[in-house]
């Protein structure tokens, strides 16, 4: 795994003009924490996309009404690595249930994530250098909807109100971005 994390971040660097300084150090995590799907048993399961090669009809498209590309990649990556601790699927469960529930909240929310939109994809252009003043501007209004979802579920049921204590808005960052930008920045 290690020579494989060394020959991807060649490849990106190699593609990405050497900018990578911004990518993290890949993380392993517990195996054991997960069931093990085989390509085949995800083909025959339809996750992905169905047996013909399409997306209609698939698992991910039946279920998928994420606000946002980082949702989307998170529901794939959810529905090929299932959960195998009973006490995490559990905690899933009750966030679910307590969404389920509360409909104003999860309006809330869903407007929120939609206000922050692909953040992971937007900092990585920040990162790789790529970046132009309207997306430091964006990322500034990403972080005060992280603040206000942060917010919102901190009344929230126990299961929700823990991720929004993992939520960092990075204030500071936000008021100096605020502080170097014109209202309207220019495009590049």
């Amino acid at each position: 795994a290690r020579a494989a994390c060394s020959l991807l971040e060649a490849h990106a660097s190699a593609t990405q003009g050497g900018n990578v300084a911004h990518l993290r150090t890949p993380v392993f995590y517990d195996t054991s924490a997960y069931l093990r799907l085989d390509a085949s048993t995800r083909r025959n399961l339809e996750i992905l996309e169905a047996y013909d090669g399409s997306a209609r009809g698939a698992m991910v498209t039946v279920l998928d009404r994420c606000s946002t590309g980082m949702g989307k990649r998170l529901l794939r990556s959810w529905l090929v690595r299932p959960l195998a601790d009973p006490a995490a699927i559990g905690a899933r469960l009750d966030a679910v249930e307590a969404l389920v529930e509360d409909y104003a909240l999860r309006t809330d929310l869903r407007e929120a994530l939609r206000r922050i939109g692909d953040l992971e994809r937007l900092v990585g252009r920040l990162g790789g250098g790529s970046a132009g003043p309207r997306d430091v501007a964006r990322l500034a209004d990403a972080l005060a909807a992280i603040a206000a979802l942060r917010a919102r579920l901190s009344g929230a049921a126990e299961a929700l109100a823990r991720h929004g204590e993992s939520l960092d808005s990075l204030p500071l960052v936000e008021d100096r971005i605020r502080a170097s930008l014109v209202d309207e920045p220019a495009a590049a």
